[in-house]
């Protein structure tokens, strides 16, 4: 019985490669060239045009927009950051030999490097002032303006509502330090005069 049956499935695929003829009419298939048309849109694209908008996207890109009001007053937060931030699943990276399985805390468990980031509004010419200020050019997270007016510092990110969340951050300018287990968050109140917020 398993041999008919493998020979009825071989031999239905058999009558698949047989040319079993035409019924009806055909019509020949006529269609553009795939690359001349590329070609011919291509002659027709107005290329600075283009240019001007692939700019503008990549600078739109480059802009924060989570919104945090202005800190109105010097306060510092801390949070034991390894009760709180456990991995919720094994997470693999070969490239980076790193390996981190569920509950375990990245930070007390791995030896992590302590950690500074000052977290500022980029559209406030105050903010700007105050992050020259910092010692040295420490990484900075954009919460809202772009991240093309620190062109002088190498690490710059925007922040995401997810780690404005997973942060608590508040206000800004706000520096955040990553130490031992604690995450601390420092607030600044700095001196404004036409900001508002």
């Amino acid at each position: 019985m398993k041999k008919l049956m493998l020979f009825l499935m071989f031999s239905g695929f058999l009558l698949a490669w047989e040319d079993l003829g035409v019924i009806g009419e055909t019509y020949e298939i006529k269609e553009p060239d795939f690359f001349d048309e590329i070609a011919k849109n291509y002659q027709k694209l107005d290329k600075e045009k283009f240019k001007k908008e692939l700019v503008d996207s990549i600078k739109e890109a480059l802009v924060g927009h989570v919104p945090l009001p202005f800190c109105q007053k010097d306060t510092v937060r801390k949070t034991d950051w390894s009760v709180h931030n456990k991995a919720p699943f094994d997470l693999e990276i070969p490239q980076g030999d790193i390996s981190i399985k569920a509950g375990q805390s990245p930070k007390k468990d791995f030896n992590m490097p302590d950690l500074i980031y000052e977290v500022i509004n980029t559209d406030s010419h105050h903010e700007l002032l105050w992050l020259k200020t910092r010692k040295g050019m420490p990484p900075v997270m954009v919460n809202q303006g772009s991240v093309e007016k620190l062109k002088k510092y190498p690490e710059k990110y925007l922040l995401s509502d997810f780690l404005k969340e997973k942060l608590n951050l508040q206000c800004t300018p706000s520096t955040v330090e990553f130490k031992g287990d604690m995450l601390i968050v420092h607030e600044h109140k700095i001196k404004r005069e036409k900001d508002k917020k």
